[in-house]
């Protein structure tokens, strides 16, 4: 007896059927990053997000949590053994500014690595949608195909690594350009250090008669570290905000405008 199986209809155009499923990925694909299409067919736990929510938590959650445990690394002990060995034969009478520069510069380099962890977070996340919309796909609607779809995965995985090395410079750039100098006329700056110049005044009269050296040393290096630690969170805060909006400009929503040109071609 002999047996048939059904292979579905003849494809005459073998290249409209490719594009076809070309487009349907990406279509599939721009949804599950914008969060505008629910899946109700998926195996995920009801706990587990993909897409742009789970990007979202990336940035809301893990990533300012890891910057908020960073705290300038600078006790007022290792300041006075900075000044101790500045200044030359005589004592200098004013906290040097390029110490202050120094520690504070180093500082803000700490705020590199966890920064390229979120942007490989969110790589990570977006190789999560790109395999589920795959693997949904494959299974609904193109089963006849799994070479096709194997490749279309492939190219687009590699289209997504290529483009987290693109991602990773532009952190590095965002990183780099905050420690080339310290912006010292910044209005936030200007106002902590007006807060503390006017308790150093306050400070200052009631040992203005004590002449002590170490006195001395203990007062500068108090408010070098408060100036640190002031610009530093300014620093933070400043680079909270722009690394994640780097990694959605030239990530995810470079991978949704230009995936479709990248697998058509």
């Amino acid at each position: 007896e002999e047996i048939y199986f059904k292979c579905g209809e003849e494809i005459t155009d073998k290249s409209r059927m490719g594009i076809a499923i070309i487009l349907n990925f990406i279509e599939n694909f721009k949804a599950s990053i914008d969060g505008t299409k629910v899946d109700i067919d998926n195996d995920l736990g009801d706990q587990e997000l993909i897409g742009g929510p789970a990007i979202r938590r990336i940035f809301d959650e893990k990533y300012a949590k890891d910057l908020k445990n960073i705290q300038a690394d600078i006790s007022q002990e290792m300041i006075i053994a900075y000044l101790k060995r500045s200044g030359g034969v005589r004592p200098p009478v004013f906290p040097s500014e390029n110490l202050f520069e120094a520690i504070v510069l180093k500082q803000i380099g700490r705020l590199r690595e966890p920064s390229m962890r979120c942007a490989e977070s969110v790589m990570f996340e977006m190789e999560k949608v790109i395999k589920h919309c795959v693997d949904v796909q494959s299974k609904f609607h193109v089963t006849r195909f799994p070479l096709f779809m194997r490749k279309l995965k492939e190219a687009m995985l590699k289209f997504l690594h290529d483009q987290m090395e693109r991602t990773r410079e532009f952190i590095k750039n965002i990183i780099d350009t905050e420690i080339t100098c310290v912006n010292t006329n910044h209005p936030d700056f200007l106002k902590l250090k007006e807060i503390l110049e006017s308790k150093d005044e306050a400070e200052e009269k009631s040992v203005i008669n004590v002449d002590v050296v170490t006195q001395k040393l203990k007062m500068d290096a108090e408010e070098i570290k408060k100036l640190i630690n002031g610009y530093f969170l300014m620093e933070k805060s400043k680079i909270e905000d722009s690394v994640p909006k780097s990694i959605v400009l030239t990530l995810v929503k470079f991978m949704k405008e230009n995936a479709q040109t990248e697998l058509l071609a």
